[in-house]
């Protein structure tokens, strides 16, 4: 297990473990919607979802703690927000918040779900109860609304700069759960619901935090360009915030990638839990871009990822018909994207404008003829 200095305890954890009086119990209060309820869970009431598995896994560990299962079903920020007093009147030790999806669903801004949950964490703190925020779990490719995950990603962003900036405990569900393998295939029950083996990875990550246990390696956000932009000129401006909300990030050991390639990017921060990245390359870009970090905490022994945060089109690339992960090449993988669109038409949950070759508003069988003449192409 990768253990935590000291020094760099969060504050929840030092609110958990301290004891009082011996024999003490923790009341922690596990607040948010269906997910939090354990929709989707085939364990029977009331051991459904996460807070009854992170009271089990905090008693292996020593600590005792009744976590209280709070979750609404289909419940928005907003609507929580209003119930949260009666629930936070009952008294406790811990918040842990964990609502949104439903605001997504309803296009609610990732601002306005981020300044209701951080209404929420006052409101705890002013109780004498503190908040711990979680990121949202991703959807399922399947989910009529926001499939490729680009508003659930963006409330991810906000909820790691909240926490940073509040000094707050943050469970970061969406990193570990888009970090599994083969997640949505073995871990969901539906687009949008965990199955029992999920509830099990949401209570560990749940429990690690708590115990200071850094299993995650630092997370990024807002990530300029964006992710499939295109018309991005030459010399634009690199961007992107790394975070890890227990050990902190190396600053020695961060480096952001072009192409793979590590560039001499501008770091800056005055702690090690967010650094900034910046870079305006000198000489000018061309065709795709893939935008990347290289990075590692500092847990011991320490968390190490290296992953593509955006891939973007410079102004002036000319691509192939059919590339939709404009790549430069019609291949394997432009055909399995197509795939999960075929069938779908504009105002669908499913439909991309990216497999929409003709322009016709139906992703269909003229499409798939059009992707079929380029497979195999390079645009450069």
């Amino acid at each position: 297990m990768k253990t935590l200095p000291h020094a760099l305890a969060t504050g929840a954890l030092l609110a958990l473990l301290a004891t009082p009086a011996a024999g003490a119990v923790r009341a922690i209060l596990a607040f948010g919607d269906s997910i939090t309820a354990g929709v989707g869970d085939t364990r029977p009431e009331p051991d459904r979802g996460y807070p009854a598995r992170l009271a089990a896994l905090l008693a292996e560990a020593g600590v005792a703690a009744e976590v209280h299962n709070l979750g609404v079903p289909g419940e928005t920020t907003a609507e929580g927000l209003a119930r949260l007093p009666a629930a936070l009147a009952t008294g406790g030790n811990l918040l842990l918040l964990m609502e949104g999806t439903n605001d997504v669903s309803h296009d609610v801004s990732p601002e306005t779900i981020a300044y209701n949950l951080r209404e929420m964490g006052r409101l705890a703190s002013q109780r004498g109860i503190e908040p711990i925020f979680a990121t949202l779990i991703p959807r399922g490719p399947a989910a009529p609304t926001d499939p490729r995950n680009l508003q659930t990603e963006r409330v991810a962003w906000e909820l790691r700069d909240l926490a940073y900036r509040d000094g707050a405990g943050l469970v970061d569900a969406y990193a570990v759960f888009t970090r599994t393998r083969e997640v949505f295939g073995r871990l969901y029950a539906d687009p949008y619901h965990p199955n029992a083996e999920g509830y099990d990875l949401l209570a560990k990550a749940f429990a690690e935090m708590l115990l200071g246990i850094d299993t995650v390696a630092p997370v990024a956000a807002f990530v300029r360009p964006a992710d499939g932009e295109s018309g991005v000129p030459p010399t634009s401006e690199l961007t992107f915030y790394l975070y890890d909300h227990l050990s902190g990030v190396d600053a020695t050991h961060a480096t952001m990638l072009i192409d793979g390639e590590p560039v001499a990017a501008t770091v800056s921060s005055s702690v090690p839990r967010r650094l900034a990245f910046t870079y305006r390359p000198a000489t000018p870009l061309a065709n795709v871009v893939r935008l990347g970090y290289r990075a590692r905490d500092l847990a011991t022994p320490p968390n190490e990822i290296e992953e593509t945060l955006a891939t973007f089109v410079v102004a002036g690339t000319e691509l192939l018909t059919g590339d939709l992960d404009r790549d430069g090449r019609v291949d394997g993988r432009d055909l399995v994207a197509f795939a999960v669109l075929f069938g779908s038409n504009a105002g669908d949950g499913r439909y991309d404008p990216r497999g929409d070759l003709d322009r016709n508003g139906r992703i269909d069988g003229l499409d798939l003829a059009l992707l079929a003449a380029n497979f195999g192409r390079s645009a450069f």
